[in-house]
């Protein structure tokens, strides 16, 4: 080795050693700021390692790259953190967290395409076959639901929580919340309540009570009313300690780092209790984000213990008058790969925010129904859930509750909101009352002097829709369905929105209709029984068959239609001649209608008796086997004989005069006596109702002569007929 080339080596070597050095340490200041939340300052060390990137190991690299990631995201950048993700990708396989954290940051950042294919690939590849379909289920409710808007409306309280919710408990007549308060020049929080006002006015928090003030953080309060017991969050510290070096160093060294624990307090005799805390915390792990179920009997609470599916998971445990169990992880009903946190449980369903599922950015708020082990995570969609963080979500009934989010806007800080789930608007059935699905509701409203379309939207199975109507605002609601008469309702901005709001509440529509009766020309009696077949006018102008009924025991028949068609009604039985009725358009609420009336004459044949208009039987030739497309005229037959329990009937079978007498007198016994079998077997067995009788050609439609010289008259007369008898 020449002594240029070893100075060459020793020269990069002791580059190598001072960079790697510095590095070190800067990496190991940015960490420190990074545990005590001071993000901004520890990108800036991040950085500073990052520049010299190279001297690292692909281990180390990584780890920086993760590290430059989680602060990014926690100032709120998903831009700058994307790229780290591609970075890591070079150097190791991305971890089921971090492709999580990654899908979660491109929909922040807007690029829901690729957004939905890193979810997608990480939800197939798993095992857990529960924590697949609902990552799946989450993943298609966005896809389904990303343009639609849930029914609630958010409101920004004027509660100023300094930039960082700490969780929202309804109690009595106001609210607790995390409070700020200010320690040596830094924000921390303690239990406070406000006095509610309105649902966005509140009075200025007070202190709940000193015995649960700690130094630094208490929040995520939830209190049970059986047992007027508080639960809540508090930091358990323990100090930050760092090698001594540099400046920076001695600054940060001492600085209390928190362990979150869950605590409990009870109010007694006009106060809180000092604050206990409760056996399950550890302090290898945190316990955080308490919600007591409404007995009192169990804990819900977030914990990143060993064990769980993700970072932080959502556990139970069950308290047994004074002594609490052991807490259970929900498992893959709840909890992903990413972080669910702040549950909130009522009756049997649980919401929680979570980073694992599918959302629309940022923590998400979800629920699930607890008590079916079936049930599907749903995101509350918008507006409740943004691209931003969305969480702490509260509520004592369905229609009204608070939550936290830090919408607004990058580093916006959290903020306290309020939401109104709109009032359930029905529209229903003007005969039956019973609820109407596909109902086309169009909302405008006046803007200026012109009248804009701001909503359309259909009833659902339930015959329900929502919208937010505000004060001051005049609207327009149509309803219409093409088979129901619109309605169309105004709402004035200058008359009291409440009242207004009840007329819209229960609405109901008259179907569009055509109807009539049948009676019997002779008797003028009603005739039950009588088939009526609704054709459409089609495009073409053709007439297609699309319903068909019959009448009752008093003659009646009814066909629900659409507007502005053109119909026709054939109106049949086998005992009386066919009748059409043309139908012209009915127009949106025109006049009622007058129902139709139809007359139909008895066929009767050359004897004058009675008949039924069937058409003929076919048989194999020189045979008594009925052809198979015979069968239905029979079965009009056998309708006929139900539908007129008390009538009877003679199948008579006839020849034309070709061929031996007595054969085709024999032939034509056979055929209606298989007729006559085939009617008696299909309405029972009753014989007494069906005689039959072969006539051979002792009574042909037509002379012998002419049947002997035109097959097309002897074949008139090779039929079979049905007599009504007494």
């Amino acid at each position: 080795m020449t002594i240029k080339y070893y100075f060459l080596v020793l020269l990069f070597s002791s580059l190598y050693t001072v960079n790697t050095f510095a590095q070190k340490k800067e990496i190991a200041i940015a960490k420190s700021y990074e545990v005590t939340g001071r993000f901004s300052e520890a990108l800036l060390y991040y950085k500073k390692a990052e520049a010299r990137d190279k001297y690292l190991a692909e281990e180390e690299r990584a780890d920086l790259y993760k590290a430059l990631i989680f602060c990014y995201d926690k100032e709120k950048d998903a831009k700058s953190a994307i790229k780290y993700f591609e970075k890591i990708e070079k150097l190791e396989p991305l971890s089921d967290s971090l492709n999580i954290k990654y899908a979660e940051l491109l929909r922040s950042n807007g690029d829901f395409i690729k957004s939905v294919k890193v979810y997608m690939d990480l939800a197939n590849k798993q095992t857990d076959e529960r924590l697949k379909k609902n990552m799946l289920a989450t993943l298609g409710w966005y896809n389904k639901n990303k343009n639609n808007t849930q029914p609630y409306k958010v409101s920004k309280t004027k509660i100023d929580v300094k930039g960082l919710s700490m969780g929202i408990e309804q109690y009595k007549d106001g609210i607790i919340i995390g409070m700020p308060k200010t320690t040596d020049g830094q924000t921390f929080y303690d239990l406070g309540f406000c006095k509610k006002i309105d649902s966005v006015n509140f009075s200025t928090p007070e202190l709940l009570s000193k015995k649960l003030s700690s130094k630094f953080h208490d929040g995520y309060p939830s209190y049970d009313e059986n047992s007027n017991t508080l639960y809540f969050t508090s930091n358990s510290l323990t100090k930050l300690k760092i090698k001594k070096g540099g400046k920076m160093d001695k600054e940060l060294n001492g600085i209390m780092v928190n362990r979150l624990k869950i605590y409990q307090s009870v109010f007694t005799n006009g106060e809180w209790s000092e604050k206990e805390e409760l056996p399950f915390n550890s302090s290898a792990f945190d316990c955080l984000h308490p919600s007591i179920s409404a007995d009192g009997k169990t804990l819900y609470f977030t914990s990143n213990q060993e064990g769980g599916i993700g970072g932080y998971d959502i556990y139970k445990v069950k308290k047994n008058g004074n002594t609490w169990g052991i807490p259970v992880n929900l498992g893959t009903q709840v909890n992903s790969m990413g972080d669910e946190m702040t549950p909130f449980i009522i009756n049997e369903t649980l919401y929680f925010g979570s980073r694992g599922y599918f959302g629309f950015g940022g923590i998400d708020i979800f629920e699930v129904n607890l008590s079916d082990p079936k049930a599907q995570i749903k995101n509350l969609g918008k507006p409740i859930n943004t691209k931003f963080d969305d969480f702490s979500f509260s509520t004592n009934e369905k229609e009204k509750g608070y939550l936290s989010s830090n919408r607004g806007g990058e580093n916006a800080g959290d903020k306290i909101y309020s939401f109104t789930y709109y009032p359930v608007n029905i529209v229903s059935d003007k005969e039956n009352g019973k609820a109407v699905e596909d109902i086309d509701v169009i909302i405008s409203e006046k803007i200026g002097e012109n009248w804009t379309e701001v909503s359309r939207q259909k009833t659902n199975a339930k015959g329900e829709w929502k919208y937010n109507f505000e004060e001051g605002k005049d609207y327009k609601i149509m309803l219409d369905n093409s088979y129901r008469h619109s309605k169309e309702i105004e709402i004035s901005g200058n008359k009291n929105l409440d009242e207004q709001i009840k007329k819209i509440q229960n609405i109901d529509l008259q179907r569009v209709f055509i109807d009539g009766y049948v009676i019997d020309e002779e008797t003028q009696k009603g005739i039950e029984g009588v088939k009526e077949t609704l054709f459409e006018k089609n495009e073409e102008g053709e007439l297609e068959k699309i319903d068909s009924t019959y009448t009752d025991s008093e003659g009646y028949w009814r066909f629900d239609v659409e507007k502005d068609k053109t119909y026709e009604v054939e109106i049949e039985r086998v005992d009386y001649e066919l009748q059409k009725i043309e139908i012209e358009p009915i127009e949106d609420n025109e006049l009622e209608r007058e129902s139709y009336t139809t007359k139909l004459k008895v066929i009767k044949n050359a004897d004058n008796e009675k008949v039924l208009d069937a058409d003929n039987i076919y048989f194999e030739i020189s045979s008594a086997k009925i052809k198979p497309e015979s069968y239905k005229v029979l079965d009009q037959v056998v309708t006929y004989l139900k539908a007129n329990p008390y009538s009877k009937l003679e199948i008579g079978a006839h020849t034309d005069c070709t061929g031996d007498d007595a054969l085709n007198l024999a032939l034509s016994k056979r055929r209606a006596e298989a007729c006559a079998n085939y009617v008696i077997e299909k309405i029972g067995g009753k014989a007494f109702r069906v005689k039959h009788k072969g006539y051979g050609e002792t009574k042909p439609l037509n002379s012998c002569s002419e049947q002997e010289t035109n097959k097309e008259i002897a074949s008139k007369n090779r039929r079979v007929e049905f007599k009504l008898v007494r």
